[in-house]
Formats: C-alpha cells, sequence, structure tokens
C-alpha cells in the first residue's frame, strides 16, 4: 500500500510540477469500459464464500467498470476498476430479483507501458460494504505483468 500510495503521488507530482510550456499543451487521455452480469437462479455470484452459509447474501447483478487515464503519448497511466454486486438472494431458501447494493471489490493502481503489448502494474484491491457485505474484508496489493493482444 505504501509503494502504491508512492507511486500515484509520483504521478500526480509530474503532472502538477510539468513545466509551464508543457502543462499548457498537457492533455489527458481516458479510455475503460463497462460491463453489466446478470447472474441467473442458482448460478448467483458469491462474495462471501467464507462466511457460514445461513449469512450469505448473493448477487443477482453486478457491474463492472474499468477506467485508464494518461497524459497523451505518455507511457505511465492510472486505473480504477471497481466491481459493484446487487442483489438479496440467500441460496436455498430466497430467490428474487431485487436490486440492493451488496458490495463493491475496488482495484486501483498505475501502471507503464514497458512495451507494444506490455504494461507493468502496481494494484491494490479491498472490498467496501455497500449494506449487505458479510464477508471478509480482504486487502491485497500486487506487483503484475499484463500481456494484452
Amino acid at each position: 500500500m505504501k509503494a502504491l500510495t508512492l507511486a500515484l503521488f509520483l504521478f500526480f507530482s509530474l503532472l502538477l510540477f510539468a513545466p509551464a510550456a508543457q502543462a499548457a499543451e498537457l492533455t489527458l487521455v481516458s479510455s475503460g469500459y463497462v460491463e453489466g452480469f446478470f447472474y441467473p437462479k442458482h448460478n448467483e455470484y458469491d462474495p462471501a464464500a467464507g462466511v457460514a452459509f445461513e449469512n450469505r447474501v448473493v448477487a443477482r447483478y453486478g457491474l463492472e467498470v474499468y477506467t485508464e487515464v494518461r497524459p497523451k503519448n505518455s507511457k505511465v497511466f492510472v486505473f480504477a476498476q471497481p466491481f459493484f454486486l446487487f442483489g438479496d438472494n440467500l441460496p436455498q431458501i430466497r430467490y428474487n430479483y431485487d436490486t440492493d447494493p451488496i458490495a463493491v471489490q475496488i482495484r486501483y493502481g498505475i501502471g507503464y507501458d514497458a512495451g507494444k503489448n506490455i504494461s507493468v502494474r502496481v494494484t491494490h484491491s479491498e472490498w467496501r460494504d455497500l449494506g449487505k457485505y458479510a464477508g471478509e474484508r480482504l486487502l491485497w496489493s500486487s506487483v503484475s505483468v499484463r500481456y494484452k493482444w
């Protein structure tokens, strides 16, 4: 977490303290996607698999958003990828199509394009309760290499 915080600080410091001539030309570009999920009856998403069966609330719907922001023509970028879960289903007890917020898994970080299809990333992830989450609030941070085609 400390490494991620330092990396994000350096990224935004470069943007803020760029020479005036460069700052005037500084253009941020973004890309991303939004993906919605519907989990049919008996196939709901379970965000709390380690919780006692009778306490689990599973999701009927999911929404994933990915966004990446970088200065134009830069190899450095920041990203965020929240994954929202909605529903109010208790396995084998209550099946419905309610849309109550359950939880969000938030992944965010900083990356560097090391080649045409390769990026190196520092990522942090955590779960946040939106009202019905009974699982562990697992935190993790990692350094990863992503290959895209």
